[in-house]
């Protein structure tokens, strides 16, 4: 029926839990799950890294042209001591397809600031299904290192 919205593919339900899975930090990504991730999570000040993460259970609304998903996501550094170093916000990513979605993966690339001081960071990574009127969170632990060139550590 165009313009309702689905309850998430796996049958769980309108109340389903947007689920944040399979995290990570990568140098390339080719599809769903084809993920060249780094071996360790330790990064310099100003490198560029892909976040990649699949989601499960967001809501399709049916339409005329196929079922649409929407999400907003925002990324933040935070320090060791709760900081919000810096953020990153980005469009909502809306996508129509012909047939109900089963999986979804997102990347964004993001340049870690140069400016960061060396030590132990987490990027905490909260999605909103906008169709669903839910939210999800995680956390990707890294270790920044000085930036290169730096007389820093």
């Amino acid at each position: 029926i165009p313009g309702v919205s689905e309850p998430p593919a796996d049958g769980a339900g309108r109340d389903a839990v947007l689920r944040i899975t399979n995290a990570c930090f990568a140098s390339r990504v080719q599809a769903w799950g084809v993920v060249d991730r780094f071996p360790q999570d330790r990064f310099r000040a100003g490198r560029e890294v892909i976040v990649y993460f699949e989601l499960g259970n967001l809501t399709a609304q049916a339409t005329p042209a196929g079922h649409t998903t929407c999400i907003d996501t925002a990324l933040e550094l935070v320090d060791a001591d709760g900081r919000t170093i810096h953020e990153w916000n980005f469009e909502p990513i809306a996508e129509t397809c012909a047939g109900r979605r089963h999986d979804y993966f997102a990347r964004y690339v993001v340049r870690l600031p140069a400016d960061a001081s060396p030590g132990e960071y987490r990027l905490q990574v909260r999605v909103t299904d906008t169709l669903g009127s839910t939210n999800a969170e995680g956390n990707l632990p890294l270790r920044i290192l000085a930036a290169a060139g730096s007389d820093a550590g």
